[in-house]
């Protein structure tokens, strides 16, 4: 009886101190990104770089463990309204990347918007890369650099 009065104690502070560090994270990101809608939520393991270039809408949600970055300081993120970004999810916007309304990105998908072609150490090609409305990724869906816009509910560029 003990036990289980001490584990379920340790849940509750665990989640308490859960809510607590996504309450923090999103007043830390709200304070540096370009811009932050209302009812948007971070959790506390989310980093965007540069944070000054990305503008994303309301009711949003970005689970731990999202990493979005841009190799040049010229990169647009910009995420519409209603979009839910999983664990573990890496956006590039070296190339500008939109992400329309009602977008789901599933755990661990990667997406690119530029390319080194064989040399790594070489200025990165860019593509600008749109999501479009209501789009799904698979898990671990890294759409290709090429193409120019990711589909509706599963359709094309591997989502």
């Amino acid at each position: 009886m003990l036990s289980k009065a001490i584990h379920f104690g340790l849940r509750a502070t665990k989640a308490v101190l859960r809510r607590i560090g996504t309450r923090l994270a999103t007043r830390l990101h709200c304070a540096t990104l370009g811009a932050l809608g209302s009812g948007s939520v971070m959790q506390a393991g989310v980093s965007f770089a540069p944070p000054g270039n990305v503008r994303i809408g309301s009711g949003c949600y970005f689970w731990r463990g999202v990493h979005a970055s841009s190799e040049e300081q010229t990169g647009v993120l910009e995420i519409a309204n209603r979009v839910q970004i999983n664990l573990d999810v890496h956006l590039d916007f070296t190339g500008d990347l939109r992400i329309a309304e009602d977008v789901l990105i599933s755990e661990g998908a990667v997406l690119y918007t530029h390319d080194h072609g064989l040399d790594p150490r070489s200025k990165p090609a860019v593509l600008p890369k749109t999501v479009d409305r209501d789009a799904r990724s698979d898990p671990a869906a890294v759409p290709a650099y090429r193409g120019q816009c990711c589909g509706r509910r599963g359709r094309n560029c591997g989502w």
